[in-house]
């Protein structure tokens, strides 16, 4: 079946990831390829609801895909249940996806343009800014590893802001055996399906079975301050050179999409000069000052939410919990209102 958001002859698959809300299952990430992912998500099928109705499609790390909470928890499953409730003609579509890494989402970006966006929000934090590539976090090998074909489709663009660290993926794999790798993806996307199937089976035959809780554990990080500056100078000198803000600069003018770039929060859990078990306070700070300025260059909304959660709203150093994720639906629900509105009297 071709939905109304399909590119044009593309059929959409059936759901896998709760009625094709996200493009992975919370806890775990099998099925990798973007070919079956975007195919299997609602920004593929999903018919407008009101005449009008805009495209909001959102990319990002965990934090924004929601994890570890159920979709409808999740700051975008928030807005779009507010914005049915008031009448708003605009849905988000979450496009997040697990692990912190822009390189990740510019494929991500890429290869869902075709699913022609009215705004883009991309929600990041200086985690995503990891100054390597390839990268060897077994995860990201998996998911490069699937998309070969996006990374060469990626390169041949010449994306602006990360031509290096592109042409390194696509030159890491040259000699790849693109329809091998597919044809593996699509049987996992069928055991994934199986198992869908099972548990829509259960909670029909069974509706007082209540399913498998989502365990929700606070994590709060023990760590040697000396310890993340080291890490931070290894993995992530050289942070500015590699920007997915001015790929999206690219997007927006491609697609007439408008961009919304949401600074994503971290807890907040000083030790000495760190700011956590992930940064150094001075270079939190500088990512700061830099993805002002850089959003003020490229005519994009910044919505800073640092500093604006209490840390006991956290899971851990980046995953907010239920009452920080309503937070966020909250300080994200004006600015985002206001640019559907400039966008629909365009």
């Amino acid at each position: 079946m071709a939905g109304p958001g399909a590119a044009r002859g593309e059929t959409c698959l059936p759901p896998l990831f709760e009625g094709g809300q996200r493009l992975a299952r919370i806890g775990e990430a099998r099925v990798l390829w973007l070919g079956l992912l975007l195919r299997q998500h609602e920004v593929c099928r999903r018919p407008a609801r009101r005449p009008g109705e805009l495209r909001v499609l959102v990319f990002g790390n965990s934090g924004i895909f929601g994890f570890p909470l159920p979709a409808e928890h999740t700051a975008v499953g928030l807005l779009n249940r507010r914005f049915a409730r008031q009448g708003t003609p605009a849905h988000l579509y979450n496009l997040a996806f697990p692990f912190t890494y822009q390189v990740k989402d510019a494929v991500i970006l890429s290869e869902a343009l075709r699913y022609r966006p009215d705004v883009i929000v991309y929600g990041t934090t200086l985690a995503d800014y990891y100054h390597v590539a390839p990268n060897a976090y077994p995860p990201l090998v998996a998911f490069f590893d699937a998309n070969t074909g996006g990374v060469r489709r990626l390169a041949a663009r010449e994306p602006a802001g990360l031509v290096e660290p592109i042409d390194r993926y696509r030159d890491a794999y040259a000699g790849a055996a693109t329809p091998w790798r597919n044809f593996r993806q699509l049987g996992l996307y069928l055991r994934e399906g199986a198992r869908e199937l099972g548990l829509h089976a259960r909670r029909r035959w069974f509706p007082d079975l209540p399913d498998s809780p989502v365990r929700i554990e606070s994590r709060r990080d023990r760590y040697d301050c000396r310890a993340v500056e080291e890490r931070f100078e290894r993995d992530f000198g050289g942070w500015r050179d590699w920007s997915l803000l001015a790929f999206l600069g690219e997007a927006g003018r491609r697609t007439g999409a408008e961009v919304v770039v949401v600074n994503w929060p971290v807890a907040r859990e000083p030790r000495g000069a760190c700011h956590n078990v992930r940064y150094p306070t001075r270079e939190l700070a500088a990512y700061r000052r830099w993805l002002r300025a850089e959003t003020a260059r490229l005519g994009f909304r910044l919505v800073d939410l640092q500093d604006r959660f209490d840390a006991s709203l956290f899971v851990d150093s980046l995953h907010l919990g239920p009452r920080g994720q309503r937070g966020v639906a909250d300080l994200l629900e004006a600015p985002l209102r206001d640019v559907l509105l400039a966008r629909r009297r365009r």
